[in-house]
């Protein structure tokens, strides 16, 4: 998976680790209050 937008994020779980596009980091990057309620 690429990461154009610098979001990939992991999470551990029970000793297994998850890849995933974190919001709280593109909301460093850019104003998500602009989003529509159901892309959050």
């Amino acid at each position: 998976m690429k990461d154009s937008f610098a979001v990939r994020d992991t999470l551990e779980v029970r000793g297994q680790r998850y890849t995933f596009a974190s919001l709280a980091k593109l909301g460093q990057r850019f104003d998500l209050k602009r989003l529509p309620y159901a892309m959050k």
